[in-house]
């Protein structure tokens, strides 16, 4: 069993994150566990070292066995059959049940294959059944009306971040576009009416590297529940290591720069979500959200202004110069968890 470490514990700064290999972090986030399944047997090359706490079973246990011998009889032969479909991305959220010290524990699972890999990714779950489609359905039907009738941009995109704060709990969302050069400025935004506006703010091109607008450009979801959560390694069958680092960039749970993190921190956020808007499959913005920092760690007045016609963004500030196109957002209200969570899965697998 070997280490699949590319960069984990590697120093990312400043002066660097430019060229940080964000796609191969070495990790994923703690709340969910990573499996990567050779095809056709579906033996298990790979791991996170999180698995015991999640699945039960040593993460040295699980290398090398095939997941049917792993899994409940119950869903072992759907399982399987929608794990080596042809698209199997599509056919999220796949609902796997795991007996864990004598007691059935659920999963849901989102399913994608990458260069050759079939990566299985598992976030525990208390239902059985993932969310019925017609309860999502009533959730969305209502947003998607409203962004229908929008009769031009800036009223598509007011609608937008305010139905996305409504439907999610967000404390902030806003919605920001980018320029020929890739810096950004705010153009809509829905916040709670004791967050300091971001409307009109300017985001210079520096703050997203180029290998970080490329990811959002493939992956055009990206959530962080909780910005303090341990990185948990991923683990390898010794023979995989000529095929190099794990390559995670469509991956859900894939671990997230150090210096992102960082910026959440000093916002004061405590959890992130990052949507890419695209025009003819080109990234032409993002939509963000955020929490209400906490008080004395908003940095907004303090920062630098790009011009006297022009706000600058709070990440002119060296400690923010982060990756911009993060929404960081409370987590998800409750009463919002089941649905956000099957609308996470059915966003991943509309893109096949």
């Amino acid at each position: 069993m070997k280490t699949d470490a590319a960069r984990v514990g590697q120093v990312v700064d400043l002066t660097n994150c430019d060229k940080e290999p964000i796609h191969i972090p070495g990790a994923v986030q703690s709340h969910g566990v990573l499996l990567v399944l050779r095809e056709p047997d579906l033996t298990v090359t790979h791991v996170s070292e999180n698995a015991p706490a999640l699945l039960g079973v040593p993460a040295g246990q699980l290398l090398g066995s095939r997941l049917g011998q792993l899994v409940e009889p119950s869903v072992r032969e759907r399982l399987e059959a929608s794990l080596l479909s042809e698209r199997p991305r599509q056919l999220s959220p796949l609902k796997v049940a795991w007996r864990v010290d004598g007691t059935e524990r659920f999963f849901d699972g989102i399913a994608h294959r990458h260069l050759g890999k079939l990566i299985l990714e598992l976030e525990p779950s208390s239902e059985r059944e993932s969310v019925p489609f017609l309860s999502f359905y009533h959730v969305v039907r209502e947003a998607l009306s409203r962004l229908r009738d929008a009769r031009d941009l800036q009223e598509l995109c007011d609608a937008a971040v305010q139905e996305v704060r409504r439907m999610t709990g967000f404390d902030r969302v806003v919605i920001y576009r980018f320029d020929a050069e890739w810096n950004g400025t705010v153009i809509a935004e829905a916040r709670d009416v004791r967050a300091e506006p971001y409307l009109g703010l300017h985001f210079p091109s520096s703050d997203i590297p180029k290998q970080a607008r490329e990811l959002y450009r493939l992956n055009r979801l990206r959530i962080i529940p909780t910005v303090d959560y341990a990185p948990a390694r991923m683990l390898a069958l010794p023979e995989t290591e000529a095929e190099g680092p794990l390559d995670m960039s469509f991956a859900v749970l894939r671990s997230v720069s150090p210096i992102h993190l960082e910026y959440l921190r000093n916002m004061g956020a405590r959890a992130s979500m990052s949507v890419s808007l695209m025009r003819e499959d080109q990234l032409w913005g993002s939509s963000p959200a955020r929490t209400s920092p906490a008080p004395g760690t908003s940095r907004m007045r303090s920062a630098p202004r790009a011009s006297s016609s022009a706000r600058c963004c709070p990440a002119c500030c060296p400690a923010r110069r982060a990756a911009r196109t993060m929404i960081s957002a409370s987590a998800p209200c409750p009463s919002t968890r089941r649905w956000w969570s099957a609308w996470r899965a059915r966003w991943t697998s509309s893109r096949g």
